[in-house]
């Protein structure tokens, strides 16, 4: 299940390196972000697995996907479809800081259109259903080689001391997610809009990301 700006492009058929691998064993589907939101894993087949990240870090890497300069291409003049999404969802963000775009985060969120909703509510709509957890494995970002390593082995799918290569896919590059958030305002609203990511993954505002 792909939680949008956890790197899960990975694990995507069309540009990742890990469906082929995990296809040679096991029988692989892959859900996107919008129908992540719909699915419960309890009623299908198989082990669900996802990706989580630190909340702030997180919310830097939402503001810097929809505000690439080259998501111009369909602000004018496009009605049509997925293009008319990337748009609407564009137009909203573009030049702005990331302390505006914080600001105006509710307002962004309310205003967005499908599919691109999915990136402006929290991991844990993914994750849990009816207040129960849904899926079968969690791994972190922060880990995300040695997390993908584990799960690959503990599924049989690589040896014990076998590795993959995993590219950066789809990454931005830009310093760390703590040089953002220049006033302590920032990083405690950051926290309140994912108040439930911070609580039930254990994160927390600091270079590690993680709380011990």
């Amino acid at each position: 299940m792909h939680i949008p700006e956890t790197g899960g492009i990975n694990f995507r058929p069309q540009e990742g390196v890990l469906p082929k691998l995990i296809s040679s064993k096991h029988e692989y589907k892959y859900i996107k972000h919008n129908k992540g939101l719909i699915v419960d894993p309890k009623d299908e087949k198989g082990i669900f697995v996802c990706m989580v990240r630190n909340p702030w870090d997180r919310m830097v890497s939402i503001y810097k996907y929809f505000n690439k300069p080259y998501r111009l291409m369909y602000i004018d003049g496009n009605e049509s479809g997925e293009r008319c999404y990337h748009s609407i969802a564009h137009a909203k963000i573009y030049n702005q800081t990331f302390a505006q775009f914080v600001s105006n985060y509710d307002a962004i969120r309310r205003s967005m259109v499908w599919p691109h909703y999915s990136h402006f509510v929290s991991q844990c709509r993914y994750i849990y259903r009816r207040r129960d957890v849904a899926v079968d494995r969690i791994m972190r970002f922060e880990n995300y080689t040695d997390d993908i390593h584990e799960f690959l082995k503990d599924m049989g799918i690589i040896g014990p001391n076998e590795e993959v290569h995993l590219p950066i896919l789809n990454s931005t590059d830009h310093p760390h997610y703590t040089t953002y958030y220049d006033n302590a305002g920032l990083i405690e609203k950051v926290g309140k809009i994912f108040k439930k990511d911070v609580i039930n993954f254990g994160y927390e505002f600091n270079s590690k990301g993680v709380s011990k």
